[in-house]
């Protein structure tokens, strides 16, 4: 475990970006067609591209399953339990922390087994009036008001939404209103926070849990939309024509019923049609007109001479 600042280790990597969050902002709005005004970035907000292995390797973590049973533990040994544990990175928002009058040595008593890492964290920090958010590919740990108040800007493909009949715009209201209900609904919390529709994109700016709730949402929506939409496609094109090919041929059952035999053997055709079928050339006719020279005498063979 290792004890950080949010001024020295989050902040720097907020102003480097700073720039480019600008220009996302400004090239969105005008690729949107909107009115409205671009947002306004402040230092706590970032655009979070394709996820570092760091923070696909801390995913991945907070997804697995874990338990522990700790009795009045220090919460710097309980973080270094869990480092171990799941082989990721989780630091102390120490200035932060220090003023809320928690520290490393604060005691932890709890029980759990058989859930999510990331539930675990929710039940043990709530009742320390903490939270965590992942940033700068760690997990960090600090008061729910700073992890409310780093934002970040993420992109959803929703196309595959989009396909069975939502559309981004229908998307982002619901996402939007789902969010609000969250939060309680709070003025102050609206201001920063937004949802936007591109095509076929949705463009988030809200903090950390904020984005766990959209991803939570987007998997819900898509878990009941597409396998029925799926279901009822598959359902809706027409069967194929089941042939039974383990009945025998005409001339086999004929042969059968004439001699109550089943063994009888039946001449393949050597062209692979079926013996029954009738060939037109064997009519006494010829299906061509009449031949001349069907009953015309052989031609004898001249004697050889002597």
């Amino acid at each position: 475990m290792r004890l950080c600042s949010s001024s020295c280790c989050c902040a720097q990597g907020s102003f480097r970006r700073l720039g480019a969050t600008m220009f996302c902002f400004v090239a969105c709005c005008v690729l949107a067609g909107t009115a409205a005004a671009p947002l306004q970035a402040d230092d706590r907000t970032v655009v979070r591209g394709p996820p570092s292995a760091g923070e696909a390797r801390i995913a991945a973590a907070l997804e697995a399953e874990t338990g522990f049973e700790f009795l009045e533990t220090p919460l710097s040994d309980v973080i270094e339990f869990l480092e171990d544990l799941h082989s990721i990175e989780i630091e102390l928002d120490a200035n932060v922390l220090e003023e809320s009058g928690i520290g490393p040595e604060t005691l932890v008593t709890r029980n759990l087994k058989g859930i999510r890492l990331a539930s675990a964290l929710n039940l043990v920090l709530r009742d320390l009036d903490m939270a965590w958010i992942v940033r700068d590919e760690v997990l960090l740990i600090t008061t729910p008001e700073v992890a409310n108040a780093w934002l970040e800007v993420r992109v959803y493909n929703v196309a595959d939404l989009a396909v069975v009949g939502l559309a981004a715009d229908d998307l982002a209201e619901t996402i939007e209103a789902s969010l609000d209900a969250k939060r309680g609904g709070k003025a102050q919390d609206k201001t920063a926070r937004s949802v936007r529709a591109l095509k076929t994109l949705l463009i988030v700016r809200d903090s950390d849990a904020g984005h766990r709730n959209v991803v939570n949402l987007l998997a819900v929506l898509r878990g009941e939309l597409i396998p029925t939409t799926r279901k009822a496609a598959s359902e809706s094109r027409p069967t194929a024509r089941r042939v039974d090919y383990s009945r025998p041929a005409p001339r086999k059952r004929r042969a059968v019923k004439e001699t109550g035999r089943s063994d009888v053997p039946v001449e393949k055709h050597p062209l692979g049609n079926d013996p029954a079928d009738k060939d037109p050339f064997d009519d006494e006719k010829d299906p061509f007109g009449d031949n001349p020279f069907r009953d015309a005498p052989p031609i004898e063979k001249p004697a050889s001479r002597g």
